[in-house]
């Protein structure tokens, strides 16, 4: 870890490594901080936007083309009504394991130079000096990137945090051949299950609701025709799920020392497939 750097950034998510990344490339010493280790995987529907797959190309970063899955549009379906189709027209999107997504920004963020600081924490802030892991760190910036739950906007005093809405996803991987290059939305009363390309052998299928003590298989046997093409496959990873929250925040930045970014700055529902184009 050095000692002093000019950009301290919490958080070692696609937020927290983009941002690195971008300071890096600006001349900027980064040190980048994360009690997690690394891949760092979380539930999520696992697609990218076109505007986000924009993004990593501006970033440097590359996708494996055998990891991935091109994203052409969004198919919304329902059991009981016609569905509606439509073609994205800024260039395709990727359907990427969380995993492999967060390998590819840290091997960049490596390449760039920036000093990426796995299983560590941040102690205590005062004023522009940091206790890591017991050791000082000077720096002349830091950004917040430690998710919509984010401990560090609170100690900091960023105020006025409104909750709009709360909703609970779930997520399992199948093994086998997707059957649609378009994330399909599958439309239910108070549910929906998305399904995302994410290989040439894998599909990534997520739930979001509103009842937190929702059941996924349960849920999976309500939407037919999605539960139809999958009830022979053997899921492929263990069953992750999270809290889903639509938060707004008054103000990102305190003095000219600190800022959130990522969801630590507000989030939005994941049904939007934003959040991470955002990020």
């Amino acid at each position: 870890m050095r000692r002093t750097c000019d950009v301290l950034v919490i958080g070692g998510g696609p937020a927290g490594l983009s941002t690195s990344i971008t300071c890096a490339r600006e001349g900027l010493t980064v040190t980048l901080v994360d009690p997690a280790l690394p891949p760092v995987d979380k539930a999520c529907g696992e697609g990218i936007l076109p505007g986000g797959t924009s993004a990593l190309r501006e970033l440097g970063v590359t996708l494996p083309p055998a990891s991935m899955a091109p994203l052409h549009g969004i198919h919304f379906l329902s059991n009981h009504s016609s569905d509606v189709k439509a073609e994205f027209s800024n260039g395709p999107g990727a359907g990427v394991r969380r995993t492999v997504l967060h390998d590819s920004l840290r091997a960049r963020a490596v390449e760039v130079g920036v000093d990426l600081c796995w299983g560590s924490r941040v102690e205590d802030i005062q004023k522009q000096q940091a206790i890591i892991d017991g050791q000082k760190c000077e720096f002349r910036f830091s950004v917040i990137a430690d998710g919509q739950h984010s401990a560090w906007r609170e100690r900091l005093g960023f105020d006025e945090v409104k909750l709009r809405r709360q909703r609970f996803g779930f997520r399992r991987h199948y093994r086998m051949s997707p059957w649609s290059s378009f994330v399909e939305v599958h439309w239910g009363d108070g549910e929906q299950m998305y399904v995302t390309p994410v290989a040439g052998d894998e599909v990534c299928i997520a739930l979001l609701t509103s009842d937190q003590h929702a059941q996924f298989d349960q849920a999976l046997s309500r939407f037919e025709v999605l539960a139809a093409r999958v009830r022979l496959q053997e899921p492929c990873s263990k069953l992750r799920g999270g809290v889903c929250a639509t938060r707004r925040v008054s103000h990102v930045t305190k003095g000219t020392t600190f800022a959130l970014i990522g969801d630590a700055s507000g989030s939005v529902d994941a049904i939007t497939g934003d959040g991470i184009s955002i990020a």
